[in-house]
């Protein structure tokens, strides 16, 4: 088969002559061998491994054209590792050779054959769109890392924005989205996808499923249910603070990003209103300093979401702190105090 025409390649190249034209009328001829069998979309799968799908084949053809790159951008995250299929035997051994600066022209054919692939409408994971987004960021960490030396980074920004163009397209977003069992899971995905696309008009567009999905009724009526089984008030607002963290790194213009932000702001603060949550923080029957870190982080955005949550809970905290009982007991726990300090300072209330 075509993998054991690579090892028998190899083994060809291990026994060629050092150096000079010795050494170029064998690897020369083996180069042209490589560059047709590889060339093939069968010949590539029999030596890459037949049960890889598009976007594991192409992640193995990165890794095997600059295997020391992406062995280090791999070694950062062992999620990605499990994304990436290894290279090994004949594969391994061509990698090696690729890595050394021999068979340019077969590096760049495979670079170039990775960029076609990247830039056409074939699914890279047919039937798996939150594998599809995964292994696009193993490849786009893997390219990202080579650019120089396989593709320059503009091709490598080129071939991302024009594939990100079907990761918007309603077919894809509605294959992501599918199988959410909530509708947070649905904005945590949508979230998900902003930060993965790239470019401005795709980042426009995924911006707005994301703000479909935060703005619709039905987010706002599952997140504020209190029905049997649901989560707590604190934990609702937890997540969608969370989620506006996410949407803040997710490299969307800003006024894309302000008006998610306010719109899960606005959900938070329905409910807190229902569930009262501040006021009952604020009559806790515990120690003065814990009832004041808990408003505090509520009020920075920790445990809860930017927006009229942080506002009552600021509100509640400064009631709390111009209290003579509290500030009598805060005066009595100055270790307390000094603890709550950066709390303090990120929502304005000490210098």
């Amino acid at each position: 088969g075509a993998r054991a025409r690579v090892e028998r390649l190899m083994d060809i190249c291990d026994q060629a002559p050092a150096e000079g034209a010795p050494r170029a009328l064998v690897l020369v001829p083996v180069e042209q061998i490589l560059c047709e069998l590889l060339g093939s979309r069968h010949g590539l799968a029999q030596v890459l491994g037949p049960g890889l799908d598009q976007g594991a084949s192409l992640a193995a053809v990165v890794r095997m054209a600059a295997p020391r790159e992406v062995d280090a951008v791999l070694a950062q995250d062992a999620r990605l590792s499990l994304l990436a299929p290894p290279i090994l035997g004949p594969v391994r051994r061509l990698g090696e050779r690729l890595a050394a600066g021999e068979f340019p022209l077969l590096a760049a054919s495979l670079a170039r054959m990775v960029l076609r692939e990247l830039m056409s409408q074939r699914r890279l994971r047919p039937g798996d769109a939150v594998g599809e987004i995964e292994i696009l960021r193993v490849l786009a960490m893997a390219l990202t890392a080579t650019a120089g030396r396989l593709l320059t980074l503009e091709e490598v920004q080129t071939a991302f924005i024009e594939r990100s163009k079907g990761l918007v397209a309603a077919d894809f977003v509605a294959a992501y989205v599918k199988d959410c069992t909530s509708v947070l899971f649905e904005a945590e995905r949508l979230t998900r996808l902003c930060e993965n696309v790239t470019g401005a008009a795709n980042k426009r567009a995924a911006a707005r499923w994301l703000d479909a999905c935060v703005a619709s009724l039905r987010f706002e009526t599952e997140m504020r249910a209190r029905t049997p089984g649901a989560p707590p008030p604190g934990q609702r607002l937890m997540a969608l603070a969370e989620l506006q963290r996410g949407v803040r790194k997710a490299g969307l213009s800003q006024r894309e990003t302000q008006g998610v932000i306010e719109a899960l702001g606005a959900v938070g603060g329905s409910i807190e209103a229902d569930a009262r949550l501040t006021a009952q923080l604020a009559r806790a029957p515990v120690p003065v300093p814990q009832k004041l870190a808990v408003l505090l982080r509520l009020a920075a955005g920790e445990t809860g979401p930017s927006g009229p949550v942080a506002e009552r809970a600021r509100a509640e905290a400064v009631r709390l702190m111009r209290a003579p009982d509290a500030r009598a007991a805060l005066s009595a726990e100055p270790r307390a105090v000094q603890a709550l300090r950066p709390l303090m300072q990120a929502v304005g209330l000490a210098a």
